[in-house]
Parts: C-alpha cells; structure tokens; sequence
C-alpha cells in the first residue's frame, strides 16, 4: 500500500487539529500570495480567508516593526460570538483558526504550537 501523498497528510493534520480542540469552526493554511494550500472550508470562503490572513498577517507584522518589538508570535482577533488565531509558519505561510468564543485559547494556542511544526515540515516537502 502506497503512503499518502504529502497534501492528505497535511489534510488529515488540520482534521486532528480540529478534533484536538473543541469550538473549531474553521482551519486554513495560506502561502504567502494569500492562496490556500490546506483547508477545512473549500470555495469561495477558503480563497477570501486565505487572503485576508496573509494581508492581517502582513499588516501585523509591520505594526511590530514600526513599534521595534521583537517577533511577533500570534495575532488573536475577536469578536461577538468569535476568535481567530492566526500564525506565522514562515516562508510567508499562514495558520488561521476561526473558533467560537467560548473555545479555550490556551488549549488553542497550545495545540497549534505542536502542530505548526508538523505543517512546517509537510510545507517543507510540497515545496
């Protein structure tokens, strides 16, 4: 039996992601020019998601620039009945998580630190 291609992988990793942590709505990962490599919402939706991350992610990191602190790690936004994580991977590579508001962050936070190091390493490979 064949092993399954890097993007299942990489599919099933953001599946686990959604199961670790209750309250997930939606997982994207987007490269740098804001278009989804992996996601748990497809269409129209993954494609805006995707590229509003990469602008959020782009604005952010300026923002610590222009205030000299050191590297940003996460940028969390809320809203009424929401929260978005978002994460560098690197290499302009996004992690966006859409949780309800009653989802635990720590447990979000910790969860996505475990598995953006295995997204990096399968980014690393469709590379």
């Amino acid at each position: 039996m064949e092993a399954p291609s890097t993007a299942l992988r990489l599919q099933g990793l953001l599946d686990s992601l959604s199961r670790e942590v209750e309250g997930i709505r939606a997982i994207v990962v987007g490269d740098g020019r804001g278009l989804p490599v992996a996601s748990l919402v497809r269409g129209k939706k993954a494609m805006a998601t995707t590229a509003m991350s990469t602008l959020l992610m782009s604005a952010a990191k300026n923002v610590v620039s222009s205030l000299e602190l050191t590297e940003m790690k996460d940028l969390l936004v809320e809203g009424e009945g929401w929260i978005i994580l978002l994460r560098s991977l690197g290499a302009g590579f996004t992690l966006l998580c859409l949780a309800d508001e009653t989802t635990n962050i720590g447990l979000l936070k910790l969860v996505a630190d475990r598995r953006s190091a295995e997204v990096r390493e399968l980014l690393e490979e469709l590379r």
